[in-house]
């Protein structure tokens, strides 16, 4: 009986080709990722930070912590004040001269007002968060998700 078959053959040539730069390849994509998600997501966060003598905004930086993650945060000291408030019957935020908090009652209030007495209500009423970095997340998450796409599509293309 006779037979009929289609025969399959793999140019190993290029299957090598594409197994030698994949990784590489790879690396980039990730890396293009991380940089790119990360100026996306700090200049987000500097957009919703609030604004004050704009201290706040200019804190807001990435880093990388490591080959896989990169962190955009803030390490202003009233940082997680602005962001998650403060719960009335707390104590007193610092309110010396040279404090966030001291210059914002000199200029906003005037320099008759003691920084103290605003740093006693701010202790007895609390404060409403701004939650200007869970804004952030939710507004970046889908952008970053959808460039990460785009950059994976481009990479599996040129392999």
């Amino acid at each position: 009986m006779a037979g009929l078959g289609i025969g399959i053959q793999i140019d190993d040539k290029k299957v090598q080709r594409m197994l030698t730069i994949a990784p590489q390849r790879i690396k980039a994509a990730k890396n293009e990722i991380l940089n790119r998600g990360s100026i996306m997501t700090q200049a987000e966060m500097r957009i919703n930070a609030p604004v004050f003598d704009g201290e706040l905004r200019r804190s807001i930086r990435p880093k990388w912590q490591s080959a896989d993650t990169v962190v955009v945060f803030s390490d202003s000291k009233h940082a997680p004040a602005m962001e998650l408030g403060r719960r009335p019957g707390g104590k007193l935020p610092p309110f010396k001269e040279g404090t966030p908090l001291a210059k914002w009652v000199h200029i906003k209030m005037g320099q008759g007002v003691p920084p103290f007495l605003v740093a006693r209500s701010i202790a007895r009423k609390g404060t409403k968060g701004k939650h200007f970095a869970q804004k952030t997340y939710v507004t970046m998450k889908p952008a970053i998700n959808s460039m990460a796409s785009q950059v994976i599509s481009k990479t599996i293309k040129g392999l």
